[in-house]
């Protein structure tokens, strides 16, 4: 079983044989011992001897040894082993030589596949190691030479693996034949060599698209984008242009082209801004991280309301906030907002300020002396720790018409900076203008909180003492450095 399962595997490769005999002298050949399948031939017959493992024809016995039986190739191929010079007379069968070859030719195909063509006469052999051969071309004479009892060449094909093949299918052998035309029982192979395998590939013209050329043939590896087609598959293959996905998120940055499909790390897809963040990229839903998260250009834009593993440096959630639904034109009333730091740093004091969204135009609601700028609201009032809350606290005035619903947008803004847009840093106040004799001053929705403990007494010779002194003028007093840097900003706005 373990014999059936390799000659099964090498006849699956095998190429098409000829007879390997001469066109002129192939009337004098006959079989002698086929191949032996437990004590049977290919056909369940008995042209065989126990052990046999290749295909045995004589040409006339010594007489026809004398008078010059030619060989000939079975297929294309290249000489791998050209051995002669070994006694041809021997009929004892034990005759040393070519490691019991004798005199013989090895020829291996374009497949990998190889024929053996033993005994041949002494000198006889008539090509060299290295010689390409066509199907039909003349290797030899038959002979006695090595392990022979009289003149017969014995034909042996074998895989790559150098596993003897049997060539003759039939009941007894159990596989497909090799032959290009196998002939009956105790009769020959047909001689037609077929159609020609110019470039020794192991493709004839009739399966090779480019038979001057060995290495084009149906399954040869595929070169891009060089207008040859290599494997016979109807066309070059064309290389694809890919890009490096280094944080695997469906989206590359640098382009790379190849063949046959994705290399390993890339994406058909690109446009990544980051490709070091998994999170950043043009299909990414944005963050509040201070990150271009879906690469659109824009920071925190929407703004988004979910927090992303990466906090930014100021980040601001709105907790409560208090404004009239209601102000008599000509008056005044509070506004204040909390808000909790939920960034990576702590806030001082004047850092954060309360602005009109619309900065181009003066504010419906701007109350003038009250406000530290003209657009701006209010500022921070204390410092704020990672987690805390502050509290930034105005007014609003109102000259428009009676009955005019007034609706405005206030941001709250680093100090004299960007936006802090993130998770929750804009708010409404909506509210109606109406008549009044007398300035009153409307409710508010809730009371004001208390504002967080000073930071400290100020100092008399540091920046405090100018903070204090814009403080008498409607700014909040003791803001540090960052608000004085602030107010300083806040002086130049004022009009």
């Amino acid at each position: 079983m373990t014999l059936l399962v390799l000659a099964l595997v090498g006849v699956a490769g095998a190429v098409p044989l000829s007879a390997p005999f001469s066109d002129a002298h192939y009337g004098y050949y006959y079989p002698t011992a086929y191949y032996d399948h437990g004590g049977v031939d290919w056909a369940c017959g008995s042209i065989r001897y126990s052990g046999h493992r290749g295909n045995d024809f004589g040409a006339g016995s010594w007489s026809g040894m004398a008078a010059g039986r030619n060989i000939a190739a079975a297929a294309d191929g290249t000489v791998i082993v050209s051995h002669d010079g070994e006694f041809d007379g021997c009929s004892t069968g034990d005759c040393y030589g070519g490691s019991g070859c004798g005199n013989y030719v090895k020829v291996q195909h374009g497949d990998g596949t190889t024929t053996l063509y033993c005994h041949m006469k002494k000198w006889s052999v008539a090509v060299y190691v290295g010689q390409v051969v066509r199907c039909g071309d003349h290797l030899g004479q038959v002979g006695s030479s090595g392990y022979s009892t009289g003149p017969h060449l014995h034909f042996e094909p074998r895989t790559a693996s150098n596993t003897a093949i049997e060539p003759f299918s039939g009941p007894c052998s159990g596989w497909g034949s090799s032959w290009i035309s196998q002939g009956g029982h105790g009769g020959l192979p047909g001689k037609s060599c077929g159609p020609p395998d110019r470039d020794g590939d192991g493709y004839d013209e009739s399966r090779d698209c480019n038979d001057g050329n060995a290495g084009i043939h149906p399954g040869a590896a595929e070169v891009c984008d060089n207008g040859v087609d290599e494997d016979c598959a109807g066309g070059d293959l064309a290389s694809g242009l890919w890009y490096v996905d280094a944080d695997a998120d469906g989206y590359g940055s640098a382009p790379v082209r190849a063949c046959g499909g994705a290399p390993p790390g890339t994406s058909a897809r690109d446009g990544d801004c980051d490709d070091s963040r998994a999170n950043v990229s043009p299909g990414a839903g944005e963050l509040c991280d201070g990150l271009d998260n879906d690469c659109d250009g824009e920071i925190d834009d929407g703004p988004p309301t979910e927090m992303g593993p990466e906090l930014p440096a100021l980040a601001a959630r709105i907790t409560d906030l208090s404004s009239p639904s209601v102000l008599a034109v000509g008056t005044s009333a509070p506004v204040w907002v909390v808000v909790e730091n939920v960034g990576a740093r702590a806030w001082r004091r004047g850092e954060l300020w309360l602005q009109p969204a619309a900065r181009d135009e003066l504010s419906l609601l701007f109350d003038e002396g009250a406000w530290p700028a003209w657009d701006v609201l209010a500022v921070l009032e204390s410092d704020v720790p990672v987690g805390g809350t502050g509290v930034l606290s105005g007014s609003v005035r109102t000259t428009a018409a009676p009955g005019t619903h007034i609706q405005e947008t206030f941001t709250l803004m680093a100090a004299g900076g960007p936006p802090v847009r993130c998770p929750s840093g804009e708010l409404q106040v909506a509210l109606y203008a109406r008549a009044g004799a007398e300035p009153t001053t409307a409710a508010v929705s809730v009371p004001r909180p208390a504002p967080p403990p000073a930071a400290g007494p100020p100092d008399p010779d540091g920046p405090q003492a100018e903070a204090a002194a814009c403080a008498a003028a409607g700014a909040p007093y003791g803001l540090g450095w960052l608000g004085a840097l602030g107010l300083a900003a806040l002086s130049r706005r004022r009009r």
